[in-house]
């Protein structure tokens, strides 16, 4: 892949884009990010990750309505879901006359970085080629996703990522915490400090905190379907 000079300049000016131009993506590029995923770093470099290229108007549209109706994930040409995949390591591991483990938390901590990584390096070369990205959270409803793209057991969708032409103008950055708020230099630091930055993201900031965050709200309702997905994919939970 020629070198552009990715990469801080690209991650600077990311901005997350719900308004698509159903302008096809070529396939030397979806290529090109699907190298970009493939260079993922990992634990042991297990490499515990599957990356699904949806580009049928018929999936898209059924993962639409399975994730909150987004309409965005119908409109972009082309939806990667990054899973974390462990169904090809136990095969393999059998084929080299091993007996595996089930996997558990450590293997999940193991894909969810490792999707992580290549998620992030696909939306890097995805903007450095000159598209836009929208992140959707696969993750809070996994096995109708799982069930709906025909995944094994043992196998996990984490995260979607719709790249194209953006339609219209590109929204505003959004906002993030200043660095004191995410570092510290050789321990966390004094803990009120790190408050101080957090919240002076302002007010929007705090009412999305409180909605999702809140007792009763609706992460509370995910992890109870995210953890009996997993126990139904076959992982130790």
């Amino acid at each position: 892949m020629e070198d552009r000079g990715c990469c801080f300049s690209v991650i600077s000016r990311h901005r997350s884009v719900r308004s698509f131009s159903t302008e096809p993506i070529p396939q030397e590029d979806i290529r090109k990010i699907l190298e970009a995923a493939r260079r993922h770093v990992s634990p042991w470099n297990i490499q515990p990750v599957h990356v699904t290229v949806v580009t049928d108007s018929k999936l898209k549209s059924r993962l639409s309505d399975a994730l909150w109706g987004q309409e965005q994930i119908k409109e972009a040409p082309v939806f990667f879901v990054f899973s974390v995949d462990y169904a090809k390591v136990l095969e393999s591991i059998k084929l080299l006359g091993l007996e595996a483990r089930e996997p558990g938390l450590t293997e999940l901590l193991q894909g969810y970085i490792s999707a992580s990584v290549a998620l992030a390096w696909s939306i890097a070369v995805a903007e450095d080629l000159g598209y836009v990205v929208n992140i959707i959270a696969a993750y809070g409803n996994p096995c109708e996703v799982a069930d709906i793209l025909g995944l094994p057991s043992y196998v996990v969708p984490v995260a979607g990522l719709l790249v194209g032409k953006p339609k219209g103008e590109l929204p505003p950055l959004t906002p993030r915490a200043p660095v004191e708020a995410l570092a510290g230099w050789n321990s966390y630091g004094d803990l009120e400090d790190k408050v101080k930055a957090y919240m002076s993201l302002g007010e929007k900031f705090v009412n999305n905190m409180w909605r999702v965050h809140r007792h009763g709200g609706p992460v509370d309702r995910m992890d109870n379907v995210i953890r009996e997905c997993l126990k139904s994919r076959g992982f130790r939970v």
